[in-house]
């Protein structure tokens, strides 16, 4: 599954400065959304949108861990019912390449 890579103009605020703060310090390499968002006293619907943002602007990357969900699932206003594919797990990781200058 691959992610497209969404262009975001919502600047990095505070929560977000603080989330990279926990997973670079953070001793395991990658972090799943719950951990951080235990971390940053959020809850892990919170957290999503965020790591998305993160992930839209090249900081963070996401891991798709174990085998791939099936299911179906009816949307509103609809009486169709669509097959979903989801991943297992997400796990996150910083994915910094070059040093920020100040």
């Amino acid at each position: 599954m691959t992610y497209k890579k969404l262009k975001s103009k919502r600047p990095i605020d505070s929560i977000d400065r603080e989330i990279l703060r926990v997973m670079y310090g953070a001793k395991k390499r990658y972090m799943s959304g719950t951990a951080i968002a235990n971390k940053v006293n959020l809850s892990s619907p919170a957290i999503r949108p965020r790591l998305n943002n993160l992930q839209s602007k090249g900081i963070v990357k996401p891991q798709l861990i174990g085998g791939k969900r099936i299911f179906n699932r009816v949307f509103k206003n609809s009486k169709e019912v669509r097959k979903v594919i989801a991943p297992s797990k997400i796990l996150w990781r910083l994915d910094i390449k070059k040093k920020i200058k100040r």
